[in-house]
């Protein structure tokens, strides 16, 4: 995996680590998680990243997620991408269990379902926050 994937996940397991949540998304169970990437292939282009998880008893027991390489990535510094640590926040937010959001209204947070290309978002809104604290209390 390239160093952008690399640098903007561990920077997005750090904001929500910083979020005031009961959790921690370090650097070690970032990297015996899987966070890998490849090329979906023709028809899923519209699927930008993509996060699979499996619980037992309510706790999730594996989280990977997989950047699309159809799709260009780059850490907030290359036009017509899209911003890795944007992405990671959002994949992120699925790990522990929050679900995509889908109202026009809700487009200035991290668990918004659509994002477009050179978007960032590096902050989480206090409703992503109130969400993860409600989960995992603080």
């Amino acid at each position: 995996m390239d160093q952008a994937l690399i640098d903007g996940t561990l920077a997005a397991a750090d904001t929500w680590s910083n979020a005031g949540a009961n959790f921690s998304l370090d650097s070690y169970w970032v990297t015996n998680n899987d966070v890998t990437a490849y090329n979906f292939g023709v028809g899923y282009e519209h699927i930008i990243a993509q996060c699979w998880i499996s619980y037992s008893n309510f706790i999730i027991s594996e989280a990977d997620f997989i950047f699309n390489t159809y799709h260009d990535f780059s850490w907030g510094s290359a036009y017509d991408t899209f911003d890795t640590e944007t992405v990671a926040l959002h994949e992120f937010g699925h790990w522990l269990m929050l679900n995509d959001l889908y109202d026009p209204a809700d487009s200035d947070k991290v668990m918004y379902g659509y994002i477009a290309l050179d978007q960032i978002k590096r902050d989480l809104h206090q409703d992503d926050i109130d969400g993860i604290i409600y989960i995992y209390g603080t």
